[in-house]
Order: C-alpha cells, then sequence, then structure tokens
C-alpha cells in the first residue's frame, strides 16, 4: 500500500509570552504569590525590623501616584542591610505591617489594599548573564522588525521566569528556550513589550501597580557598559500614576543620576544597621531552635 504522505502544520504562535511559559515550560503548582521570587534563602529568621522603613515607602508611593512628575524611589543599603528582605515583606503586606496604617492612616491603608506588584531580581535565582543581558538591550529600531530584541527583555524574561519551576529549568536554560521560541515565530517580539507581560500576568488590573526592581546596581558587571543606568533611565520614562518602580539598590550613585539624566525627583530610603538589641534578640531566637553539640559529651 502507499505510504500516507506527512501531514506539515507550521510552528505553534501563542496568545502572549505568558501562555507560551505555561504550555511548554515546568511551572510552579499552585502558580507563584507575588512575593516568590524575592523570598529570602533562610525564611525561617523571625521578623524583627524594618516596619518603620516599610511604613515610609508605602508613604513614599502613595505620593507618586498623585504627582505629576513621578519621582524614582529606592531601598538603599549595604550588603545584608535587608534591601530584598525589606521588598519582600513590602509586598506580602502583613497585617503586623500594615495594622497602624490601619488605626492611624485609613486613606494611605486603603492605598496598600489596591496596590497590586510585580517584582524581578539581578539576583538569586535569576543572576546577571553577562554578554547576554547587553544584547538584549540593544537599542530596538522599529524600522528593522527583524531585530526581535529590545532593551526591556532582561525584565520581561524574569517577569515570566518566575512562573518557571526553577529546580527543573535553571534561568539560562529558561532563556534559551525564549530566545528560541522567538526565532520559531512562536512568540511574537511584541509580546515581551513590558506592558504585554504586566497585563498578561496581571489581568486583574488595579491601579496602581507596582513593579520592584531588586539588586539592579549588580546588572553592571560590566563597567563599560552601564547597562543599570540604562535600565534605569529607561523604566522610569514607562512610569505614571498608574505604573510606579520601587529599586533596590546597592549603589545610590546609579539612582542618584536619574536626577541629572531627567530632572526626576529621588526618593531614598536608607537601611541602617540594626540596633544590638534587636540583633541580640534575632540571636537568641534562632538560638532557640538550634541543638548544641559538644563533641566530647553529646547534646
Amino acid at each position: 500500500t502507499d505510504t500516507p504522505a506527512l501531514r506539515v502544520t507550521a510552528e505553534p504562535r501563542y496568545g502572549s509570552a505568558l501562555e507560551w511559559v505555561r504550555a511548554t515550560q515546568p511551572c510552579k503548582v499552585p502558580p507563584p504569590g507575588p512575593p516568590d521570587v524575592l523570598m529570602p534563602s533562610n525564611n525561617t529568621i523571625p521578623r524583627i525590623a524594618r516596619r518603620k522603613e516599610i511604613r515610609k515607602i508605602w508613604r513614599l508611593l502613595k505620593q507618586a501616584a498623585r504627582q505629576g512628575r513621578i519621582p524614582v524611589s529606592f531601598v538603599h543599603g549595604g550588603p545584608g542591610a535587608g534591601k530584598t528582605f525589606t521588598a519582600y515583606h513590602l509586598m506580602k503586606k502583613s497585617d503586623e505591617d500594615l495594622a497602624e496604617l490601619a488605626e492611624k492612616d485609613p486613606e494611605l491603608y486603603a492605598f496598600t489594599q489596591t496596590t497590586q506588584f510585580l517584582a524581578i531580581s539581578f539576583n538569586n535565582t535569576t543572576p546577571v548573564q553577562e554578554g547576554r543581558e547587553s544584547q538584549w538591550m540593544a537599542a530596538y529600531d522599529p524600522a528593522a522588525p527583524e531585530q526581535k530584541r529590545n532593551i526591556f527583555m532582561p525584565v520581561t524574561a524574569r517577569l515570566l521566569y518566575q512562573f518557571v519551576n526553577n529546580e527543573r529549568s535553571s534561568f539560562p536554560k529558561f532563556c534559551d528556550e525564549l530566545e528560541a521560541a522567538i526565532t520559531r515565530n512562536k512568540i511574537n517580539p511584541s509580546m515581551l513589550d513590558l506592558p504585554e507581560v504586566i497585563a498578561a500576568i496581571l489581568p486583574d488590573r488595579k491601579e496602581p501597580q507596582v513593579l520592584i526592581v531588586d539588586e539592579l546596581s549588580k546588572l553592571d558587571k560590566d563597567d563599560d557598559l552601564n547597562l543599570a543606568e540604562k535600565m534605569r533611565s529607561a523604566l522610569c520614562a514607562t512610569m505614571n500614576e498608574n505604573f510606579l518602580l520601587l529599586f533596590t539598590s546597592l549603589s545610590d550613585e546609579v539612582m542618584k543620576k536619574e536626577y541629572t539624566a531627567s530632572h526626576r525627583a529621588v526618593e531614598a530610603v536608607a537601611l541602617s544597621a540594626l540596633p544590638e538589641k534587636a540583633c541580640a534578640r534575632l540571636f537568641y531566637e534562632q538560638l532557640e531552635h538550634k541543638k548544641l553539640i559538644d563533641s566530647n559529651h553529646g547534646q
């Protein structure tokens, strides 16, 4: 008998980049909650501080949503000061953090309840990939449709990767497959534009939306490229009363340059070292959960 002809079908084209992720990647079950990407590696450490700073951030965000020229806010502190930790708990909106606002500032408390968060990090499970980030951030020319990258791809790739089970697929592997999907026409490059990705992730839109960009200064692995400064400038240009940004950065210089570049106000939330009493409390609370081992006499 004659062999039937093979049926050739076109590559599937997905309706959004997030749809492609859910169809082709090993996704987290259940889907990630908003703070997952910023979750501390040791999530058992008791919460002892930074509520004052979190209340200040909320006030800055609310003020920013009412201004014509949106200021840029950032959390700054030395290594280990708790920048990511603070952003993580801001996103969690815990009752402990918001109790004082609910009692003393009902209007600000109402603002916290309608705010939606997204977050990315240039650290942890999505570290900077030297070479690839700079290629992605090459200037996008609308007159050259063959150019399939835009300056926000380091952000949108990280937003999409938060849905992927990082124990089954690393961030570099995910980026390889994302680039392949673009090349094979499974994803339209416009689906990786920042507004498109945010709309796919937050279809039930509330206003304002706040994007937390964690450890921005780590993007500057190659000092000659000034990637952190370029990314900060591009992201700040997208802000409006309904879309705000909050950066965390080891370097305050890269943030202060925004005023020079755009005359936009820059609001810093500095994290000082924890007081001695708070550190002692943390030590003893952790000690209660530990077993002390003596090599000569056992426990």
